[in-house]
């Protein structure tokens, strides 16, 4: 018995059964080890993993699903895609789409894999969502685990989820204009099956095919098709950000956000309008009378990330400076929260996860060896 089951064994997951976690991944046998080993000791009714990666990356992460359930007896569905190309994105979430069909429990939820579900809080959301049938998605708050200059981990809030409510208008349209300023990243929140495999239906069938416009496409039809519940009390994912900036440099392996074109390049290449129209017809064949804007014109929450974004010069002496001093910025300019003081069991587990496994990131090593963390 290892520390994740120490800390379990007597909680009442049962509710899981009725949960799909979908992992997406792409050539990280590292996070996908970890992931899908932390995963496997909560009772989810399925595990879908979704991977492109390339046909090498490929080949280990079936041994790691095979290994993970031979040591957890997990039902583990391992679906395989051709490796991501395409310049704008677009396989990605015709990939995240595809695999949300495959869902036969009643609730699903996405977790990439550098991500770390709390199966207490999402325990929590499902009682939400059984016992109010309005509703199609429930989430709570966001963190992110980072690393100081001395090595010493600590955890900080998600940007997105401090500004984010409860939205539960029941008119579509004036959930909309309240989801533009008050809604979150919808990608990772818990969904009713029906609604998620319908979200995802629109936007495969829709003409938006690239990663920017489709995640704002996605981080809107939630609302539009039903409320959505926020638990402001709890804490319902955390995400690894440790090596995403080393010796000053974004690291493109680390985030999708960083490998892919941002809109600024849209505009260098001359296909901004085409993609925006798209994206906006769409909106408007969905739900007729709504104002869509311009993501251009959309003032960021964050002071800090709304000059970034207006400036794609700046943008990319940001991405290139060391991370002491990116780190200073943001505090004098409040772009980010202090470090959380109030640890919860459930991120003392994340954090000795992530400590004791760290040593297999810089090679890209599966973390699965015979004496796995053991006590």
């Amino acid at each position: 018995m290892d520390f994740i089951h120490e800390f379990y064994i007597n909680k009442n997951l049962s509710l899981l059964k009725k949960i799909t976690l979908i992992i997406p991944t792409f050539n990280r046998n590292y996070y996908f080890s970890r992931c899908l080993w932390y995963h496997a000791h909560f009772p989810f009714g399925e595990i879908i993993v979704a991977d492109s990666s390339s046909d090498a990356k490929k080949m280990v992460n079936q041994k790691i699903v095979a290994k993970v359930r031979e040591m957890f007896g997990t039902n583990i569905r391992y679906l395989e895609y051709e490796q991501e190309t395409e310049k704008y994105g677009k396989d990605i979430y015709r990939k995240w789409g595809d695999a949300v069909q495959h869902v036969t429990t009643d609730y699903s939820i996405i977790t990439t894999d550098k991500q770390f579900v709390f199966p207490l809080t999402l325990v929590l959301l499902t009682e939400f969502l059984y016992e109010h049938p309005d509703y199609n998605s429930a989430e709570s708050k966001k963190i992110w685990i980072d690393k100081d200059f001395n090595g010493q981990t600590y955890f900080i809030p998600n940007g997105d989820s401090r500004f984010s409510v409860s939205i539960t208008f029941d008119d579509s349209i004036e959930r909309y204009k309240f989801a533009l300023q008050y809604g979150t990243d919808t990608l990772f929140m818990l969904y009713r099956n029906e609604d998620h495999k319908k979200i995802y239906n629109y936007l495969m069938n829709s003409s938006v095919s690239d990663l920017r416009f489709a995640e704002m496409y996605l981080n809107i039809i939630p609302y539009i098709f039903g409320k959505s519940y926020f638990l402001d009390s709890k804490i319902s994912l955390c995400r690894d950000m440790i090596h995403l900036n080393r010796n000053g440099k974004l690291n493109v392996l680390e985030s999708s956000t960083v490998r892919y074109p941002s809109l600024y390049t849209y505009k260098k290449d001359g296909v901004y309008d085409k993609f925006y129209q798209n994206y906006k017809n769409s909106l408007l064949m969905l739900c007729n009378g709504i104002e869509v804007i311009d993501p251009m014109n959309i003032k960021n929450k964050m002071s800090l990330q709304n000059i970034l974004l207006s400036n794609p010069k700046l943008m990319s002496v940001w991405q290139n400076i060391p991370k002491k001093l990116r780190m200073v910025m943001k505090q004098i300019t409040g772009y980010t929260d202090t470090k959380i003081e109030n640890i919860s069991d459930e991120m003392m587990i994340v954090d000795r996860l992530v400590n004791q496994t760290n040593k297999f990131h810089n090679l890209d090593e599966p973390i699965l060896g015979d004496d796995l963390l053991k006590k």
